[in-house]
């Protein structure tokens, strides 16, 4: 009886653990629920910073976004395929934050980029930049006078980064967007840009989304540790199984390693070059940090 019960209660705990958490915790939890293949993984930001990755950046979270930008080139046909759709099951899930690092590593690589704030319900790209959204999408979508060279902004991040704001809110935000001249707009950014990426709102709340994905060759649904409910991808599977998004991965934001998810790609956690502020020492990389500085002294 003593060892049975030894063998009940921790698996007994486990399993009722894994019962009551209704929430992403682990890879584990994505892997059960979906067939959907994981393309990035986006650990927590530390410095709360909108903007991670820039030319000098050497930080673990921008060395993630630069693993990410590896990683969708086996997802994606070189100069044919260039537009980037984002979504996720709710808002908070860090959509916006994602499109702007995306966007910027791209950007520093040489490539010619333009963001898209096309969540018109509830816009937030642009204040992640400091710029006004007042003046944009609907704008030009509303007057036929407005040209794509009107809206179009260069962003004080790179050069090579631009951006177009989502412009003044409207009554029929889903109606927009399915416009002849926002299809018009999108098609003729892909000519001009290396890489188009579309900040769409959640795709499990509002339809935009997935009118906008036909305009994508890739959609990022962003899951959040901690956040997102697991009943939620159900949402991104059976979009996936039903073919009503033709190339889907999820991108797995906030990770906290403490909590045991599971890391899978390695990039800036557990390996000193690219701990946080490029040393292993540093108190940051590790909690295990000082028992590592008493043996290097001794030794």
């Amino acid at each position: 009886m003593a060892v049975f019960l030894a063998l009940l209660i921790p698996f007994g705990s486990i399993a009722a653990r894994d019962l009551l958490n209704v929430r992403i915790l682990s890879k584990d939890d994505i892997l059960r629920h979906t067939t959907i293949p994981i393309v990035g993984e986006i650990g927590h930001n530390k410095k709360g910073d909108n903007l991670v990755v820039t030319t000098e950046s050497r930080s673990a979270i921008a060395e993630q976004f630069r693993a990410l930008r590896t990683n969708l080139q086996f997802f994606m046909v070189p100069g044919k395929e260039n537009a980037i759709l984002l979504t996720s099951s709710m808002s908070g899930e860090g959509k916006s934050f994602t499109a702007l690092n995306l966007a910027a590593v791209f950007a520093i690589s040489g490539k010619k980029v333009v963001m898209i704030e096309l969540d018109l319900r509830k816009p937030n790209l642009s204040a992640k930049l400091g710029l006004s959204s007042g003046f944009g999408i609907t704008n030009y979508i509303l007057n036929e006078k407005i040209t794509p060279a009107d809206i179009i902004v260069q962003s004080w991040v790179n050069e090579n980064l631009f951006i177009i704001s989502s412009g003044p809110i409207v009554p029929n935000p889903a109606e927009t967007i399915m416009s002849e001249r926002m299809e018009a707009l999108i098609e003729q950014l892909k000519k001009d840009f290396d890489y188009v990426i579309l900040d769409a709102p959640p795709i499990g709340l509002v339809t935009d989304a997935q009118l906008l994905s036909r305009h994508a060759d890739l959609t990022l649904y962003l899951a959040r540790q901690k956040y997102t409910f697991k009943k939620q991808l159900d949402i991104a599977e059976e979009l996936y199984q039903k073919n009503m998004i033709s190339k889907l991965g999820f991108v797995i934001n906030d990770i906290d390693l403490s909590s045991g998810y599971g890391y899978g790609y390695g990039y800036g956690y557990g390996y000193g070059a690219y701990g946080e502020y490029g040393n292993e020492d540093s108190q940051d990389n590790s909690k295990w940090s000082w028992v590592r500085r008493i043996f290097k002294r001794k030794s």
